[in-house]
């Protein structure tokens, strides 16, 4: 797991928006593509995660934005924030990502109206 956690970190020097978001979940989760991978719990780090899907966002990456938008709609490391947690469902969905787009078709059973 080291070796997986030092491999994407040196992608994520290059902006590589796959790397970003698999090491966000990573620290986020503890997993990889919803997997437990034995020693990733190890690395759960909400600073980390939000600060790694701030930085995908910025590169439009729609997978980091709404990761994003979920830390902010849960408050993991933030102040919740339901109305910031909504702007960047819709930046997500505006480019097709599907969970984003289903978040907002139901957005009064996730309080974001």
């Amino acid at each position: 797991s080291s070796d997986l956690i030092y491999q994407l970190m040196r992608l994520v020097k290059y902006d590589d928006e796959n790397a970003i978001y698999d090491l966000g979940l990573i620290f986020l989760s503890g997993k990889i593509d919803n997997k437990v991978v034995e020693g990733l719990e190890n690395y759960k780090n909400y600073e980390q995660a939000f600060m790694l899907f701030k930085k995908g966002s910025k590169l439009n990456c729609e997978k980091c934005l709404y990761q994003l938008g979920l830390m902010y709609h849960q408050g993991y490391h933030v102040e919740k924030n339901n109305q910031i947690a909504k702007d960047l469902f819709n930046q997500s969905a505006q480019m097709g990502y599907e969970l984003a787009i289903k978040i907002l078709n139901n957005a009064s059973d996730y309080n974001l109206e």
